[in-house]
């Protein structure tokens, strides 16, 4: 019921079947939460992607006020309308950026603080800090570090470790 208000669409009777019911009862029985690992303080700007896909992660396991997961918070735009490829996807960008986006965007930066606080990334972000939003936040970092110099540094960082490395043929690994 929440589901489909959420997605604002109307509630008809006929939409509730046995098949909606049983659907419903599995996802009682499971497991309320799963844990999962914090992404650690990020360290550098080599080691985003990993940060950026371990802080979405988290984010994600984590329900808001009207019980979608955070990451509709950090969600990137869409760029086409390919199908959904989960309900969960669909739940997190079906989620308007309205309502009680104030009260979950300061849960999710708190969180999405802890782990940049005293970091390289923190001074990209300290500016948005009395603000709390984790959406402004993680576009500005999704900008700077995603954005065409960082790429550029990464890239060459990975030619110098390429070009620096040796082959010292299989038997040297017996």
């Amino acid at each position: 019921m929440k589901d489909v208000k959420r997605r604002g669409q109307a509630v008809e009777a006929v939409l509730f079947t046995n098949e909606v019911l049983e659907v419903f009862k599995e996802r009682l029985d499971r497991p309320a939460t799963t844990a999962v690992v914090s992404p650690g303080a990020y360290k550098d700007s080599t080691s985003w992607g990993q940060y950026n896909l371990s802080v979405s992660n988290l984010i994600s396991t984590i329900k808001g006020v009207s019980d979608v997961p955070l990451s509709y918070l950090i969600r990137k735009d869409r760029v086409n309308n390919t199908p959904f490829s989960s309900d969960n996807e669909e739940l997190v960008y079906s989620a308007p950026l309205t309502e009680v986006f104030k009260a979950d965007s300061a849960k999710a930066y708190r969180i999405f603080k802890g782990t940049i606080l005293g970091t390289p990334a923190w001074a990209w972000i300290k500016e948005l800090d009395k603000a709390a939003c984790a959406r402004k936040s993680m576009t500005v970092l999704r900008t700077h570090y995603d954005g065409p110099g960082m790429t550029r540094c990464r890239l060459e960082s990975a030619k110098t470790i390429i070009s620096g490395t040796k082959y010292l043929a299989e038997h040297a690994f017996f």
